[in-house]
């Protein structure tokens, strides 16, 4: 009978926090406690965003040595943005999506309240993005530091 690589059956430390996981065969496996995804390439490649993560390892070990979630910072988000395409995140209890367009409508980056018709504001690239983002009249980069629950958008 032919063992499941996916099932998390392996007892080992997570590479983030120390305390105990379940990881599959592949070493792969998320802490409960801090909210790691462990996997090799994340550690071997210490300076790099890779996804499902939305920071570097070594950016992770600094904000969990300073007992902070592992969100990454604006210029991160746009990031994981440019990777995954679709992202969201919360401002004072607003749930916003931002999505990035096809070659077809020329990579607009759409911003938008989630589940609110009519709420799209679009941004020409990334850069413009970066510099113009608003919610509330309010510049993105400015008030990063208030978001909270940066996902992929679901």
């Amino acid at each position: 009978m032919k063992k499941n690589i996916i099932e998390k059956n392996i007892l080992k430390q997570c590479d983030l926090c120390a305390r105990p996981i379940l990881v599959n065969r592949q070493n792969s496996g998320a802490c409960e406690h801090c909210g790691w995804m462990n996997f090799e390439a994340a550690v071997i490649n210490d300076d790099r965003i890779l996804l499902p993560n939305f920071v570097s390892f070594k950016r992770a070990k600094e904000l969990h040595v300073q007992g902070k979630a592992l969100k990454p910072s604006f210029n991160e988000f746009i990031q994981v943005l440019y990777e995954y395409d679709e992202m969201e995140f919360v401002h004072n209890g607003t749930v916003y999506g931002v999505i990035r367009g096809e070659a077809e409508t020329g990579n607009k980056i759409e911003l938008f309240i989630v589940g609110v018709k009519d709420s799209s504001k679009f941004y020409k690239d990334y850069n413009d993005f970066r510099q113009n983002a608003e919610i509330n009249s309010l510049l993105l980069s400015k008030v990063w530091d208030e978001v909270t629950d940066v996902n992929f958008l679901q």
